[in-house]
């Protein structure tokens, strides 16, 4: 067995393992509690022969097989009552499995199907079947607020450490690129593997961290939340992520707008204060976000050389793995890299899926954000938080991946069965 990771990491995995592994037996709420907090446990990569697995992985699936044969009875009522989620377990581990046989990379294929699909959909499994009262969602939520607390604080701590803790070992928590380091050119990391992560990890919590206000009723906890809160949104700016900046802009204004309809006049200074303010700054706001800045040019670049490719592959896409493989021959920019995406969320799911897996994706995104809607009456803060979540995964998806990656996968089908989670007993708040 090579083991890819410190003694350190071990311990760190055996603190996660352990305690998952018993609550699944005893008090499942708590292992995917603790899963949530390991989310960046990814990190830490195992390898068995041509095997590679980390301590994500182990989380789920062992938390999920302890889980599964000590709670047979109950889960398999719940499956005979929701046959519907077994559908959309199956109908996306088919599309991925098929992905997989047309993948020309099939090692790392095999290694997408088991950490961003099989493992996040037995996760969302967990999930859904084990949520039942309203105390158990609060003890979720809690996790994200200690997670997102300690991922941003490691952000804000690369301000004055961007090499890293030295002092306890070389490039402990450091910037992993040089060039992100300097004060010119500084973009936070946290332990994560570029700038961008930090984004698309915090940027959809932020909503939902924001409505566990309705459930906390400790002090401390709500002053904690609060703190996890502003420290999400410095280690975004620090990360200097302008789309995850941008989607939850755009998501805070649509909020408001929805929340004052019927107070025109609160509308009218909005706009007063848009008009005053944005002009000044517009031609600087767009050379570095808008059409002609060097990222837009860039993604632009991206999505015509992946045009080409799905005109001659419009069914299987590139399959799992294959768009760096097979967007070779459409590559004709040399001073652009290739990526292993097109950062785009419908052209990252059809090279990846194909075309029936990327409309699948698309028509369950749609699904969830229509179950929100329709809950908004009687649950409006637990609908519109739902919805916040959602729409900044598709803002910022529009020029960036908001799925494939370990945690991204795991937090999307959490946000993703939001308006699920309170059908069953209407016990949630809002």
């Amino acid at each position: 067995m090579t083991v890819e990771t410190t003694i350190p990491n071990l311990l760190i995995s055996v603190l996660f393992i352990a305690p998952a592994l018993y609550f699944a037996c005893k008090k499942p709420v708590y292992a995917i509690s603790i899963i949530v907090l390991g989310l960046p446990t990814f990190l830490l990569r195992w390898k068995i022969g041509i095997l590679a697995f980390n301590t994500l992985d182990i989380l789920i699936y062992g938390a999920v097989f302890f889980w599964f044969f000590t709670h047979k009875i109950e889960i398999f009522k719940f499956i005979n009552k929701n046959s519907w989620l077994m559908h959309v377990l199956a109908s996306i581990s088919l599309i991925a499995l098929a992905a997989f046989a047309v993948s020309p990379e099939k090692i790392a294929a095999a290694g997408i199907v088991k950490s961003y699909f099989i493992g996040p959909l037995l996760f969302l499994f967990m999930l859904i079947t084990t949520l039942k009262k309203e105390k158990d969602l609060k003890k979720i939520l809690i996790s994200f607020s200690i997670l997102t607390f300690v991922v941003s604080t490691v952000s804000i701590l690369q301000i004055w450490f961007p090499k890293g803790l030295t002092f306890i070992s070389d490039g402990f928590w450091g910037i992993p690129n040089p060039s992100w380091q300097g004060p010119d050119g500084f973009r936070a990391t946290s332990f994560l593997q570029y700038p961008n992560a930090v984004g698309l990890l915090l940027a959809p919590i932020i909503p939902i961290l924001i409505y566990a206000h309705t459930l906390l009723k400790n002090k401390y906890l709500i002053a904690f939340n609060i703190i996890s809160i502003f420290t999400a949104i410095t280690s975004i700016y620090l990360a200097k992520s302008k789309g995850a900046l941008l989607a939850l802009a755009l998501t805070g204004i649509l909020v408001l707008l929805y929340k004052l309809r019927k107070k025109i006049k609160y509308l009218l200074l909005i706009l007063l204060a848009i008009i005053i303010v944005i002009p000044p700054s517009l031609d600087t706001l767009l050379t570095k976000i808008g059409p002609g800045s060097y990222s837009a040019q860039l993604r632009f670049i991206q999505w015509e050389e992946t045009i080409e490719l799905l005109n001659e592959n419009p069914i299987t896409g590139a399959g799992l793995s294959g768009f760096q493989t097979q967007i070779q021959k459409y590559h004709t920019v040399n001073f652009i890299e290739i990526f292993l995406y097109p950062h785009n969320i419908i052209l990252n799911f059809w090279v990846e899926l194909g075309l029936i897996g990327m409309l699948v994706f698309m028509t369950l995104i749609l699904y969830s954000l229509i179950k929100s809607i329709n809950i908004l009456e009687k649950q409006k803060i637990y609908a519109l938080t739902g919805i916040a979540s959602m729409m900044i995964i598709l803002i910022h998806g529009i020029v960036d991946v908001p799925y494939f990656k370990n945690d991204l996968a795991v937090v999307f089908w959490f946000l993703w069965s939001w308006p699920f989670l309170t059908h069953k007993e209407r016990w949630l708040s809002g």
